[in-house]
């Protein structure tokens, strides 16, 4: 699963998550969302107060805002944007504030306990290889397209649209 592969890949420290994914189990008036451990374990079956009529899967990470919050709250200049549009930390930069992480509107990134730093997806920027949540995540929902123009792994990644829906299992009534 996208989950597993991510914290693997890049050393994310227990109870944290680059990536989650969420399960939506839904009636005609009521929603149920739960997210057990990030979805690292992927999901069991759940007794909700009503019956839903339908369940579907949302992983879940950093957006790559185009305005984003973080980058403009930070003051040291360690959140930052890059000439292909995807938004970092420099870690030698960081001083661990925490600025960033209030500011996301969606969560996506926490304190790093062993470098005390600001830590959030990157599409894996600086690994030599394409992210992995794509290639981990069976019903493919993650994939990325490239344009006519680009040519480089990063450009096809910021430029891809946001991750569809994941299907990762079978929602439970």
């Amino acid at each position: 699963m996208c989950v597993r592969a991510c914290k693997r890949e890049n050393d994310v420290p227990d109870d944290f998550y680059r990536t989650w994914v969420e399960r939506y189990l839904v009636s005609l008036h009521d929603v149920y969302v739960d997210s057990p451990h990030g979805a690292l374990d992927g999901f069991g079956p759940v007794q909700t107060p009503f019956e839903p009529t339908k369940g579907f899967f949302v992983p879940k990470l950093c957006n790559h805002c185009k305005e984003t919050p973080c980058v403009q709250v930070c003051p040291v200049g360690a959140s930052y944007r890059t000439k292909d549009g995807l938004v970092l930390v420099d870690e030698k930069r960081c001083i661990g504030c925490g600025y960033c992480v209030q500011s996301c509107p969606y969560g996506s990134r926490f304190m790093n306990p062993r470098t005390h730093t600001a830590d959030k997806c990157t599409w894996c920027y600086t690994a030599s290889r394409a992210a992995c949540c794509p290639r981990a995540c069976r019903p493919a929902p993650r994939r990325r397209g490239a344009s006519a123009t680009s040519s480089g792994r990063t450009t096809r990644c910021a430029r891809s649209s946001p991750p569809s829906p994941c299907a990762c299992s079978s929602p439970s009534s």
